[in-house]
Formats: structure tokens, sequence, C-alpha cells
């Protein structure tokens, strides 16, 4: 859906100064910090307002540094975490996969 929504906005559907409402900015992208990024600042470009509910913060075009630095410690912590996860459900499987192969 996000996709969807980027798109839309690249092709100018969605408005400038429509919100976009996240729970968290994570929800916007686990890539890495320079991708995420990239992304906000499109979408800010753009008109968007973008709005992270926990904790409360919004990002608009115009808010200077402050705001964005906050945005790359918010997508740096959340790409940290998505590779954590991400490295334990591959090594879970792995281990799945020799048990079985050991247990036939």
């Amino acid at each position: 859906i996000l996709g969807q929504f980027t798109k839309a906005v690249e092709r100018g559907r969605v408005k400038a100064g429509s919100i976009l409402l996240l729970e968290n900015l994570d929800r916007l992208s686990r890539e890495d910090e320079d991708d995420a990024l990239e992304l906000l600042l499109r979408l800010r470009r753009a008109g968007i307002v973008i709005v992270q509910l926990e904790p409360y913060t919004v990002f608009r075009r115009g808010d200077g540094m402050h705001g964005l630095m906050k945005a790359v410690l918010y997508f740096s912590l959340a790409h940290e975490e998505s590779e954590k996860k991400s490295k334990r459900v591959s090594k879970a499987w792995g281990d799945l996969q020799r048990e079985a192969a050991e247990n036939k």
C-alpha cells in the first residue's frame, strides 16, 4: 500500500498538505538510512506531511535539520532491528533444517 501511495504522490494524485499517518516512522521504511531518508525527503518535497504517532513527531518540509536528524536516528534503529531479526530467523530456519536432516 505504501508503494501505491508513493506512486500516487509522484504522479501528482496526492495533494500537497496531505498527511501520511504512521504508527512509527519505521513503517515508512526499514531500508538503510540513505534509502529511507531519500523516501522521506521525496515525500516532504511533494508537500506531504508525515506524522508519527509514537513518539508523536511531525515531519514536514521547512522544519530544518532537527527533524531530519531525528528521522535518520529512527531509520537507523529500525534498520538495525530489522537486520537482527532477519539473522535470527535465518539461523532458526538453518537449525531446523539441520535437525530435520539429522533425524530424517
